[in-house]
């Protein structure tokens, strides 16, 4: 979360596109982690794109 704070502030970007998964506490269960961060900590506009219905978060596999 905070690398994309930090680029978006270096960029001077306008606004900030994440996807949500959502996991976690409620609040993260509605935005997700990452984003819960970057929309607390950016001053700019950040648009978070739920997963949609029937799709499932891809799975994180551990390097061999």
């Amino acid at each position: 979360g905070q690398r994309i704070v930090d680029c978006a502030h270096e960029l001077r970007a306008d606004y900030i596109v994440l996807g949500s998964h959502g996991h976690g506490a409620l609040y993260d269960l509605i935005v997700g982690r990452t984003a819960s961060h970057v929309l607390q900590h950016t001053s700019c506009p950040v648009v978070v794109v739920p997963q949609g219905p029937g799709r499932r978060a891809p799975r994180k596999v551990k390097p061999v």
